[in-house]
């Protein structure tokens, strides 16, 4: 392979063997190795190393902890890692100023004594990075009151090819937002493409480009911002983060409820969602099997499902009505009292994702993360997962089944033999996709697009709105040098998986 000349830059570059590999994956499964893994020191290196991508038509890749699950944090040309990048910058007010690299839970861990937060709680939050969190547009356990991480943005800086250095507190650069305001404007005058998104307004998506956005914002800084969100490296590279924190909840009260099967407890979900819980999260029996051994709670022996409910504000609580709701709908519950079994549950809870990667020591059979992020609005999430178990019993498959019950958003993770199994995935993956979108979901609603998202698009979104993708990529990334193949491609989600 030729050697790279790269600019001068104050940061590390590598290129030996070993990184390379390292940085090859991801926790997708996915696999292309790199040609320099590069860690930038500040913004001037960015733009730099930019610069020479330009020069060289060589395609970049921002990574963070590399804990993406759709195959985004992976490229074949120059991943800039931004683990040197990892500055809390200043603290004002309730805004918080960073660099793209600091951990979701550090941040936390140094607001806490101002009693501050950002509360989206991403169950990686112990290595992921909030950079790579608004980038893939994360949810998490609290979502379901706080909002994805892009409702915490106020501005951001990034670099982008077009327009070298954007900074959404200021006033665009006029090229900027001419092409913004034009794309606002024939957006909301596409009858058919913005009736569609007022449609989706109340379902969590993180799929494709938040074209959202140019409805809900009127500023083109702020349209710019939220574009920004989801788009998974592919429009812009983020030097900056200013965030807005809300206050630690004083007040927290969580409880678990035990149902005969995952369908009950889906059935229960609407009901539940009406109490405004700030969590509402539910484990099949995999990780209802986990309560039982290692939660510190009796759990009835016929269970078959799980639901974790927290209220964060002692006024959304109306203790009759939960009460009536669960003595009704569930074999038994109970108020977790005690702060050191609550901490265990929600651990359980928490590394559910971790648990099942370690599982794939088995060489024979693993639990493949490609349709583990889809959501539907919470009224046909009965009628969907029902679907979905009537398609692993046809196909003999297992799976594990857990999320974000309230807001129509679980994670199912198939447990893939190794025999045929790019055959499977595929077909799988095709009746899975089909499935969501003929109930009004979304291919993924907080991992971000990816390689195992991609080929499908189109079909999510249509031929209105697909072709607003590529309008937005046009204003950013007209050459195509940042990440490509995670948000338009012609392979399928196969290429480049590795078992």
């Amino acid at each position: 392979m030729q050697v790279l000349d790269i600019p001068r830059i104050k940061g590390t570059v590598y290129e030996d063997a070993k990184t390379l590999e390292r940085y090859s994956t991801d926790m997708s499964g996915y696999h292309l190795q790199p040609r320099l893994v590069i860690l930038p020191a500040d913004e001037e290196d960015v733009l730099n190393l930019l610069e020479f991508a330009k020069a060289t038509a060589i395609p970049i890749t921002p990574r963070g902890a590399g804990s993406n699950l759709s195959g985004s944090a992976v490229g074949e040309g120059l991943i800039l890692h931004f683990r040197n990048m990892a500055e809390l910058l200043r603290v004002k007010d309730s805004t918080v100023s960073i660099q793209p690299g600091v951990v979701y839970r550090d941040l936390n861990e140094k607001m806490a004594p101002k009693r501050l937060t950002l509360r989206y709680d991403v169950s990686s939050g112990g290595f992921s990075t909030i950079g790579g969190n608004i980038a893939t547009k994360a949810g998490g356990l609290r979502s379901i009151k706080y909002g994805n991480a892009d409702e915490s943005i106020r501005h951001l800086r990034f670099i982008c090819p077009s327009h070298d250095l954007v900074d959404t507190s200021q006033t665009l650069r006029p090229s900027l937002e001419q092409d913004i305001c034009s794309l606002r404007t024939k957006l909301l005058s596409d009858d058919k493409a913005r009736s569609w998104l007022s449609s989706r307004k109340g379902l969590k998506s993180s799929s494709g480009y938040n074209l959202q956005a140019l409805i809900e914002h009127e500023d083109p800084a702020d349209i710019v911002s939220h574009l920004m969100a989801g788009s998974v490296g592919s429009l812009g590279i983020f030097t900056q983060l200013s965030l807005k924190l809300v206050p630690v909840p004083s007040d927290r009260r969580f409880f678990v409820a035990f149902f005969r099967d995952l369908l009950d407890a889906i059935r229960a979900a609407p009901a539940l969602v009406d109490l405004k819980p700030s969590a509402l999260e539910v484990m099949d029996s995999f990780g209802t099997n986990l309560v039982r051994d290692e939660g510190g709670i009796a759990v009835p022996a016929n269970t078959e499902a799980t639901l974790l409910i927290e209220f964060d504000d002692n006024k959304e609580l109306q203790d009759d009505k939960l009460a009536a709701l669960l003595s009704r709908a569930s074999l038994d519950f109970e108020r977790i009292e005690e702060q050191s079994t609550a901490e265990k549950v929600w651990k359980i809870r928490w590394t559910m994702l971790t648990r099942l990667k370690r599982m794939r020591e088995d060489t024979e059979h693993r639990y493949l993360s490609f349709v583990d992020d889809m959501a539907v609005p919470l009224k046909h999430l009965h009628p969907f997962i029902s679907e979905v178990r009537k398609i692993f019993r046809e196909e003999r498959l297992d799976a594990v089944i857990f999320g974000h019950i309230g807001e129509g958003n679980l994670h199912i993770r198939p447990l893939i033999w190794k025999q045929d199994w790019k055959q499977v995935v595929s077909k799988v993956g095709r009746r899975c996709f089909d499935a969501v979108l003929s109930h009004g979901g979304t291919l993924t609603a907080e991992h971000g697009t990816g390689r195992n998202r991609a080929p499908y698009l189109p079909d999510e979104w249509g031929k209105n709105l697909y072709p607003y993708f590529h309008v937005i990529k046009k204003i950013f990334d007209p050459d195509d040098l940042l990440n490509p193949g995670v948000i338009f491609t012609t392979h399928d989600i196969t290429h480049n998986l590795r078992f």
